[in-house]
């Protein structure tokens, strides 16, 4: 066969007419690559910056199965190179800074001068984490239209569409519509999804930018995972891509404030995600007041009476006692109801006279045993409600961001830059703190 095959080539290839070596050849396009490119370049900036009102779009960073988002963006694109850009993180105010389109195999969209709201995403958290929590700021034109235009992420892929931002709001009540929605939504994170009135399965929520997450059963009868990455909008949540769930799909939800309920979009309807809070959820008042608290010190079990009072209304408070010369900021996360003890600085707060000698000190993640610090900003104390008793326990894990992380300690740092404990008693581990 093969044989065959290569006879009746080469009879093909015999019978074609041989042109002359110096012939040129027929041009498939009608202009060079350049041209085309810059052409190219040319129609992307005319319709970028002619949407009279500028382009909304949801934005995630993150990887596949790890997203963040998506977060409200509208861009005002210039035909000067620069670009507003205002966000549901900061809606009171626009940021401005430059963009280019520049040309590789296609149209490349870059944000390459900083901008507060919109590099958030991308921004180092420092040493232990260089790419923040995963954010883009170079995109592929994939399509582009005065009706949509679709961007990919160069680094993780993530797909944006951007459409011209059409509500009769302004921009900053557009997306204070959405924080009203998000305000209202965020403390619902026990989740229980329902078909034809009919329960299928349950899941969790853990707050903003965070996935849904649910488990339930399919028609088969068998169980599947759904992890809907969503945004909110001043109706409710839309997804990053539509899912199935056994035959409807569904591409995003209303939520109605009174039942707190997710139904879905269109035809979709069918679908509803009823929600409550957590069992264990606690208000921000109900954390005020005294605790004894009982900690591991770099050497011994210590236990002091402590006090929570409030720092940010409904955002933070100030916990005194555990330290004669420290007040520490412990947060609030008012989507699950719990506590976060943070790494923080403390420099503001040390004695005039130490300031020559020690300029800086900070509360920072400790490894435990005789390692005295590990100098970052991350490395959170998550606090863990228990009701089990009559009072109110708070046991204080590792977030996870450092795996050598197991508590918090002071460290103080000198002129020259080397780092000191403050003593043994400002070591901070396996903290509990009951409350009186």
């Amino acid at each position: 066969m093969k044989k065959l095959l290569y006879i009746l080539f080469a009879f093909l290839l015999a019978a074609l007419p041989f042109s002359s070596c110096t012939r040129e050849e027929a041009s498939l396009f009608d202009d060079s690559s350049a041209n085309r490119l810059s052409a190219a370049l040319k129609e992307s900036t005319d319709i970028l910056t002619a949407a009279p009102k500028g382009w909304l779009v949801q934005y995630y960073a993150g990887e596949s199965t790890e997203k963040v988002g998506g977060v409200n963006y509208i861009f005002e694109f210039g035909d000067d190179g620069w670009v507003g850009v205002t966000s549901e993180l900061a809606p009171d105010s626009t940021y401005r800074s430059l963009y280019r389109l520049i040309g590789e195999q296609g149209p490349i969209l870059t944000f390459d001068t900083y901008n507060e709201v919109f590099h958030y995403l991308s921004e180092p958290w420092g040493s232990s984490n260089i790419y923040g929590y995963g954010g883009d700021y170079e995109f592929v034109v994939t399509k582009i239209s005065a009706e949509e235009v679709i961007l990919k992420g160069k680094r993780y892929g993530n797909i944006a569409v951007m459409r011209p931002f059409s509500s009769s709001s302004s921009k900053k009540d557009y997306l204070n519509s959405i924080l009203a929605i998000e305000d209202d939504a965020i403390i619902y994170s026990v989740l229980e999804l329902y078909k034809d009135n009919q329960k299928i399965g349950s899941g969790t929520y853990a707050g903003t930018y965070d996935a849904y997450k649910l488990k339930y059963a399919t028609e088969k009868g068998d169980s599947t995972e759904l992890v809907l990455f969503a945004g909110y909008t001043p109706d409710g949540i839309t997804l990053y891509e539509p899912v199935d769930i056994n035959g409807t799909t569904v591409s995003g939800f209303l939520w109605d404030t009174n039942a707190h309920t997710y139904t879905g979009t269109g035809d979709a309807s069918n679908i509803v995600i009823k929600t409550d809070v957590s069992p264990t959820y606690k208000t921000y008042d109900d954390f005020l007041g005294t605790y004894t608290m009982n900690y591991t010190n770099y050497s011994a079990n210590a236990s002091k009476t402590v006090t929570l009072e409030k720092g940010v209304e409904g955002s933070s408070y100030l916990l005194k006692g555990l330290s004669t010369s420290f007040s520490y900021s412990i947060t609030y996360k008012r989507a699950t109801g719990t506590l976060v003890f943070p790494p923080q600085e403390l420099t503001s707060q040390l004695p005039s006279y130490y300031l020559s000698v020690y300029p800086s000190a900070h509360l920072y993640p400790w490894p435990g045993g005789g390692s005295l610090y590990v100098t970052t900003s991350a490395g959170d104390m998550l606090g863990v409600n228990d009701l089990s008793g009559s009072n109110l326990i708070v046991r204080f894990v590792p977030d996870g961001s450092i795996s050598a992380a197991v508590g918090l300690l002071v460290i103080l740092t000198n002129t020259s830059g080397a780092y000191y404990f403050w003593n043994t008693d400002h070591c901070y581990m396996n903290m509990v703190l009951t409350k009186q």
